[in-house]
């Protein structure tokens, strides 16, 4: 055993320079000359997000001093000007650096590129100073092998874990230029592990510890299971637990992390007792939290999405004043997210389900009669099998928990939204401490085993929490740093395109951008810029700025924006939201999305077919909304199959 440590240990000790001296970005690094920032790997054609020059000093800094002039080569700029690449030996273009600084920076909006033409970049300053960078230039298509990677092999191995590791490792094979031994490297501590420790990646780790710990503690002392007695007491048909899952996810409107985890964890033992799959909690929870937390003003989405309509309004020299209101007027336009919550409700409510979802539902019914009479005996309607006195109490052991989180998630909204993940795992702690108190002083459970419901609770979410950071770490790899995946969709789709198709056009591309990266935010942080811009240029003259920000053309783009975004989401394996769903739903992540696959395409599809298609061409919005929630009734009651319950008195207890 010894002899095997010393081995590995000197192997790693003759690979670790090398290893580390390869993952350094490659910079021209001398004093006294000229560093050029550019990423490593860059995609032939497709604009980078930015190229920065520095003049430094004799000690390596910035030269401050310096307000001359650069000429590069190898870069080409929008326009069609060339600064001295290979591909047609132009001159070099001059540019000032003022303070010592060049930044050129790509706007899609303004359609402003900077476009790597050259595998070496070079730059010359005024007085003599001069570097060159190397760069790797490879096609465009490579930047979809991640995502792809992710979804084949999910299908292909039925299993998660492996198919996003090897989707991850292949990404950073081709960012490492092949070198597997570097791809390995990065992989474990450049993506995954990095991307666990972000500020931001590690608060909603915590708070999805926290939270599983406050449902432990809540599901042992007694709380969940008298809570689910009281909620499932009128409850014996499978509809009613559907519709009351689907409520509860209406109500949880102030963060899509703290809907998923919270319903799914709380209604599980419902539906379970009703024999609803796992499947449908799922479906029904990932379906009802993006949605509600995009739609309402009061929750942790508002703040992003206002600051990117800032951004865009800023760039066309509008009010940033006018933000708030125009995300307010485009509410009506999100028409996947309006229709997928009626959509939801319409399934709860008729019992009807279609495709792989009525196969799970249907295998859940037939299972669970097959297993009745194992187990605690079945309660008739109205009786819980608890006392008054005693379910009252236990009740307050879950009551209590869930009612302070939401208190403090809303109130830090109110109070401190700039710091909307800093809530979410403040309450979440402080929720799961007074779980431990309440189920303490109801002598429901001792310190001891309240401490150690705690750590089972927790620890319950830590397979969930792997598939989220390599789903983290594929998003790392996909975004404008790294493989530049979102870029490259939209040059290669969003050009040469008529107003009136611009709405279907943002929700198409919305959806790939979002389904190909697993990231609802960062689809919305790239497009809405572009997109506001876009459309405010294609109809800026018919009237004035005022009314052309509130244009049908623009509204309707902006709101394909926010809800395309939320649909690809929702296809990704490899979102976050996703992930989260079928570990607060406690069902195989592959299984959750294939059955919610085909009900979030054809909401999409009436969305498109009855929103944003004539949303372009003029038909009024109410028109739009009725003729959709229509449709999806159409839907619902000719595709749709009620799913039989068995006879009366054969419900089986949760267990």
């Amino acid at each position: 055993m010894i002899s095997r440590c010393l081995i590995c240990g000197g192997f790693l000790s003759l690979i670790w320079p090398a290893v580390v001296c390869a993952d350094r970005p490659t910079r021209s690094p001398s004093s006294g000359t000229v560093q050029i920032d550019v990423p490593q790997v860059v995609l032939r054609g497709v604009s980078v997000r930015s190229l920065r020059v520095t003049a430094l000093g004799p000690d390596g800094e910035r030269d401050r001093s310096y307000n001359g002039t650069v000429r590069l080569t190898g870069v080409r700029l929008s326009g069609g000007r060339s600064t001295g690449g290979t591909s047609n030996g132009v001159s070099p273009v001059e540019f000032v650096l003022q303070a010592g600084v060049l930044d050129l920076e790509t706007n899609l909006a303004e359609r402003r590129r900077v476009v790597i033409e050259s595998a070496v970049v070079g730059a010359r300053l005024a007085d003599g100073r001069s570097a060159r960078s190397q760069v790797a230039l490879i096609p465009g298509w490579l930047s979809l092998i991640p995502p792809l990677l992710a979804v084949v092999l999910a299908v292909v191995f039925r299993n998660v874990y492996l198919a996003l590791s090897l989707a991850t490792f292949g990404g950073a094979l081709i960012i490492a230029q092949w070198n597997p031994l570097l791809a390995a490297w990065r992989t474990v501590g450049t993506y995954v592990l990095a991307e666990m420790i972000q500020p931001d990646h590690l608060q909603v780790m915590l708070f999805t510890v926290f939270l599983g710990a406050m449902v432990g503690v809540m599901g042992q002392s007694g709380g969940t299971h008298a809570m689910v007695s009281r909620l499932a007491r009128d409850s014996t048909r499978r509809q009613h637990g559907q519709a009351l899952t689907w409520l509860m996810g209406m109500l949880v409107f102030f963060d899509d992390y703290a809907n998923t985890l919270l319903v799914g964890s709380t209604m599980r033992s419902v539906t379970d007792r009703l024999r609803i799959s796992r499947e449908k909690l799922a479906f029904i929870v990932d379906s009802t939290a993006a949605p509600v937390a995009g739609l309402v003003v009061v929750s942790t989405w508002v703040g992003f999405e206002i600051s990117q309509i800032q951004t865009a309004f800023e760039d066309l020299g509008l009010s940033r004043d006018l933000a708030f209101s125009t995300l307010l007027s485009t509410i009506p336009f999100r028409f996947y997210s309006l229709f997928l919550l009626c959509f939801v409700g319409l399934v709860a409510f008729s019992g009807r389900d279609f495709g792989p979802m009525f196969r799970a539902e249907r295998a859940c019914v037939e299972a669970t009669v097959g297993s009745a009479g194992s187990g605690e005996p079945v309660l008739p309607k109205g009786h819980s099998g608890l006392s008054a006195v005693v379910e009252g109490g236990l009740v307050r052991n879950a009551l209590i928990p869930i009612g302070l989180l939401v208190v403090l998630v809303i109130a830090g909204m109110v109070l401190a939204s700039e710091h909307a993940i800093g809530v979410l795992l403040v309450s979440a702690l402080t929720g799961s401490v007074v779980a431990i108190l309440c189920a303490v002083g109801s002598r429901a459970l001792s310190v001891k085993n309240a401490a150690r419901a705690w750590v089972l609770g927790g620890r319950s979410m830590f397979q969930g929490l792997a598939v989220l950071a390599l789903a983290w770490a594929i998003s790392s790899l996909c975004d404008d740093r790294h493989l530049n995946t979102a870029t490259y969709i939209v040059e290669l789709v969003g050009h040469r395109i008529a107003p009136h198709w611009l709405p279907a056009l943002a929700f198409l591309i919305s959806a790939l951008v979002a389904f190909s990266t697993g990231s609802s935010f960062a689809t919305m942080g790239l497009l809405i810029p572009l997109f506001v811009s876009v459309s405010y240029l294609l109809i800026v003259g018919q009237g004035s700025p005022a009314s052309v920000i509130s244009h049908q053309i623009l509204l309707g783009t902006l709101g394909a924006v926010l809800a395309g975004a939320i649909f690809g989401d929702h296809c990704s394996p490899i979102s976050d939201t996703t992930v989260l769903s079928s570990a607060a739903a406690g069902v195989d992540h592959l299984a959750h999305v294939g059955t919610q696959l085909p009900y979030a395409v054809s909401v999409a599809l009436v969305s498109v077919v009855c929103g944003y298609i004539p949303c372009g061409f003029g038909m009024p919005v109410w028109l739009s909304l009725v003729s959709g929630i229509v449709l999806l009734c159409v839907v619902v009651r000719c595709v749709g199959r009620p799913v039989e319950p068995p006879p009366r008195g054969e419900l089986p207890s949760a267990t």
